[in-house]
């Protein structure tokens, strides 16, 4: 398996960002100088078996490997597109990336997430060795304000739905307001009629916006009170 996580470059520095997860026990070893032929076997190998689009860009913009001494991991950390540092790991066990994945994220946030600079990384991406099948997804959660964007984006129905219908009712409140009636309708039965109706759906419409406002509302704060760095949503079958 392999994953891919990626950020902007923004103020970030290669060198500092090497010499940083090397205070946090990643161990880099720069690959842009004359490597051992065992690393440069290895190397080699762990990009020979990324996803056929990224082994161009892995090999021209490759930086330094990072290894994880825990469960002896090689990643490879690179800069693509002018614009991205980006880090892959490689191991067969889904749940040992994803560990190593969380690790750095959390690492990387709190080096340089500060009240000036903020990092957002892109969805991390976990493949299958094999066919090159997007296995896992991960959102990254860099502080709060991305668990309420991550809330909406999932329950954008119910979001949508509890602020229309709200106001929908609320309008329905205004209008059957006898003042607001005595002006805007002529007396008389269907006049009776329609004001109960209105009240009818105004009701119907405060309901069911509260319900969906409550269920947009638990799952926000299932993420709020999640300390994971990542959430992860599985995309297909694991080989």
């Amino acid at each position: 398996m392999r994953a891919k996580l990626s950020f902007p470059i923004s103020n970030v520095n290669e060198k500092t960002l090497q010499g940083q997860l090397q205070e946090q026990s990643w161990c880099p070893i720069d690959v842009k100088n004359e490597l051992t032929p065992d690393l440069n076997k290895r190397l080699n190998d762990f990009i020979g078996q990324l996803y056929i689009d990224d082994q161009v860009k892995a090999k021209s913009g490759k930086l330094f490997l990072i290894t994880e001494d825990n469960y002896s991991i090689i990643g490879l950390v690179s800069k693509e597109d002018d614009n991205f540092y980006v880090i892959r790991f490689s191991n067969e066990s889904v749940s040992k990336l994803q560990f190593s994945c969380e690790k750095i994220v959390g690492h990387i946030i709190s080096l340089y997430n500060t009240k000036t600079i903020k990092i957002n990384f892109e969805k991390v991406l976990v493949r299958e060795t094999k066919s090159g099948h997007i296995a896992i997804e991960g959102d990254v959660f860099t502080d709060e304000k991305s668990k309420v964007s991550k809330a909406r984006d999932d329950k954008k129905f119910e979001f949508l739905s509890a602020v229309i219908l709200c106001s929908v009712a609320l309008l329905f409140s205004l209008i059957t307001l006898p003042s607001i009636v005595n002006w805007l309708f002529i007396k008389g039965e269907w006049t009776d009629w329609t004001i109960d109706i209105l009240k009818r759906l105004m009701g119907s419409f405060f309901a069911t916006s509260l319900v969906s406002y409550l269920n947009y509302r638990v799952y926000l704060n299932k993420l709020i009170n999640t300390n994971a760095k990542i959430l992860w949503t599985i995309k297909s079958s694991i080989d």
